[in-house]
């Protein structure tokens, strides 16, 4: 069963505000916000994303919470916004992430961290090998042509992303790197260098969050985006600090 860590102080929040803004009295408003919350944990096992409503079932979230979906989305302070395929509430992703089926504890983070590293290591002696098959006449974005040095991080980067994402290996062969990918993280290797995409991609892992992707492609194609969430920039600065 779903344990939910509900939230004290209804009232005080914008959500909350923005529906007694909107017509409805104190209570009716609180009695949505429980109410949407337990819709919400009750998506998490078919969808598997904390907070997601799929557009298809808005209409019955929004009346089994006992509102409208204008007033679930519509408001100042919505408490479903817009994503990918359907509505997100920040809120409820934000404070319920022990909800994510693949939510793992710090203890298990710590080693999950460890495990990342060992595999970089490994992988950093045979990555050359690895890189044969890109295109010799390639151009990296700032003009200059791809060297060792530069095709080595290449594939280093995918391989860390991947790994923070929990995706398995991928085949050494040239299935497993489609150009468009090769050339979206040489761009992001240019741009943000070795170190910094390496340090994002440790504390990336483990980390529950909607907006991070759930593969390799699209994490450096919304890379800004997800640089910008909250938990992650606070756990990046006390590493750095």
């Amino acid at each position: 069963m779903a344990v939910i860590h509900l939230e004290t102080g209804f009232e005080r929040w914008p959500e909350v505000k923005a529906l007694i803004a909107s017509g409805a009295s104190p209570i009716e408003a609180a009695l949505v916000a429980v109410r949407l919350y337990r819709e919400l944990a009750d998506l998490i096992p078919t969808f598997r994303t904390v907070g997601f409503v799929p557009a298809s079932m808005l209409s019955q979230v929004a009346t089994d919470a006992g509102t409208t979906v204008e007033r679930l989305t519509a408001t100042a302070a919505p408490f479903l916004q817009p994503t990918d395929g359907g509505f997100l509430c920040q809120r409820f992703a934000e404070s319920q992430a022990h909800l994510d089926p693949a939510y793992r504890p710090m203890h298990q983070k710590g080693a999950a961290v460890s495990r990342h590293r060992r595999d970089l290591s490994k992988y950093a002696t045979r990555v050359v090998a690895q890189s044969l098959f890109i295109p010799a006449d390639w151009m990296a974005t700032d003009g200059k042509a791809w060297d060792a040095a530069h095709a080595r991080q290449v594939m280093l980067v995918i391989r860390a992303l991947d790994n923070a994402l929990g995706l398995p290996a991928r085949p050494a062969t040239e299935s497993g790197y489609s150009e468009p990918l090769l050339a979206d993280a040489s761009a992001l290797v240019q741009k943000e260098g070795w170190e910094a995409i390496s340090l994002v991609a440790e504390n990336l892992i483990g980390m529950q969050h909607p907006l991070i992707p759930k593969s390799t492609d699209r994490l450096i194609e919304r890379w800004a985006e997800v640089k910008e969430i909250p938990e992650l920039k606070s756990a990046i600065l006390r590493k750095t600090a």
